[in-house]
């Protein structure tokens, strides 16, 4: 018979503590993401709602990241005019 660990009442196994921690993570990372995705929604209503133009750069890569309409508008005018 293998060597089986008992607990007695009002112990809680170390994998049922695993198995809890493990939920409690798996609830906070669902929040954080839902949070995230609140606040993500609000930069790009933010962002694409504002009456002037926007260009968001990465400031080490110095990539363009995201522009807004009205950046947009105004470049193409830019190559249409000149």
């Amino acid at each position: 018979m293998p060597n089986r660990q008992v607990f007695s009442t009002g112990q809680t196994s170390p994998i049922s503590l695993t198995l809890q921690r493990r939920e409690q993570l798996l609830q906070l990372v669902a929040k954080r993401t839902y949070k995230l995705g609140e606040s993500e929604a609000l930069q790009r209503l933010l962002l694409d709602t504002m009456p002037i133009g926007v260009v968001i750069v990465d400031p080490v890569t110095r990539i363009i990241e995201r522009v807004n309409q009205h950046v947009v508008f105004y470049l193409a005018l830019q190559l249409i005019l000149y």
